[in-house]
C-alpha cells in the first residue's frame, strides 16, 4: 500500500498520465487506498477495476510479472513491487525494533539506532501463504556506545540485514572538554543510555579509567 506522500506514490500517477497507457486495470488491496482512488478518478476509455487480488489470476499476469523482475526494461506492464512476506526485528524481549509488513513499497531501507546492552537481536521472516516463520539470531557489536541497524529488502523481495557500531563524539572527546572546563581535578562519571565512564586526573590531565569492578569501558 502507498501512502499518497511517498514518491512511489507520484511516480505510478506520472506513468499513468504520460504513457497513454492502451489498458488500465486496478486491482487494490483496499479500496480506501489513496493510490487507488486517485487512479480510479482519471478519464480512460479502457479502464477496469477487479476487485479480487490480481495474484489469484493465471498465466498472463504471471508472465508479465516474471518478465518485468528478469528484465526491468521491459515496459509492457508495469509492476508496482511490494513485499511479499512479513519481518520482524526485535530484542531478547520480543520488542519490535523494525517493522515491515506485507505489501509495504519496495525497495525499502529501515534503520534504527539501539543501546549497547541489546547484544543479541531476533531476526523473523513469515511466508504470508504457509504462516512459516524463518527465524535467525545477530550479535551486536560491544566494543562501541551503541549500535545502528538496518534492514533493506530490494525490489526482487531479498532481504538484507546489517548493523554497523556507533561512537559518540560527546563520550569520546570528554576528557578533553574536562580538561579545558574543569580545574576541580576530581573524578568524573558520566552516564549515557544504561553505561558509564570514568574519567580521573592523572599525568596532568583526564583520561578514561580503563575499567571498574572487573569490567572493561569502551570509551
Amino acid at each position: 500500500m502507498l501512502d499518497k506522500n511517498e514518491k512511489a506514490f507520484e511516480e505510478v500517477l506520472e506513468r499513468v498520465q504520460t504513457n497513454n497507457p492502451r489498458y488500465v486495470l486496478l486491482s487494490p488491496s483496499d479500496i480506501k487506498n489513496p493510490l487507488f482512488i486517485s487512479l480510479s478518478k482519471l478519464s480512460f476509455s479502457n479502464f477496469g477495476i477487479l476487485y479480487d487480488d490480481a495474484t489469484l489470476c493465471k498465466a498472463n499476469l504471471v508472465d508479465g510479472i516474471s518478465k518485468w523482475l528478469l528484465d526491468k526494461t521491459s515496459v509492457k506492464y508495469y509492476v508496482h513491487p511490494t513485499c511479499a512476506r512479513k519481518h520482524r526485528v526485535m530484542n531478547t524481549a520480543c520488542k519490535e525494533l523494525i517493522t515491515v509488513d506485507l505489501y509495504d513499497h519496495l525497495p525499502l531501507n529501515k534503520s534504527c539506532i539501539i543501546p549497547k546492552s541489546v547484544d543479541l537481536l531476533f531476526i523473523q521472516e513469515i511466508e504470508q501463504a504457509s504462516g512459516k516463520i524463518n527465524h535467525d539470531c545477530k550479535k551486536m557489536e560491544q566494543k562501541c556506545h551503541r549500535n545502528k541497524i538496518t534492514l533493506s529488502i530490494d525490489t526482487n523481495n531479498f532481504a538484507k540485514f546489517a548493523s554497523e557500531p556507533v561512537i559518540l563524539p560527546q563520550i569520546q572527546t570528554l576528557p578533553l572538554t574536562l580538561n579545558e572546563t574543569d580545574e576541580s581535578n576530581i573524578p568524573v562519571i558520566a552516564f549515557c543510555d544504561n553505561f558509564s565512564v570514568i574519567c580521573i586526573h592523572k599525568d596532568g590531565g583526564y583520561k578514561f579509567v580503563d575499567g571498574w569492578n572487573g569490567k572493561s569501558f569502551i570509551c
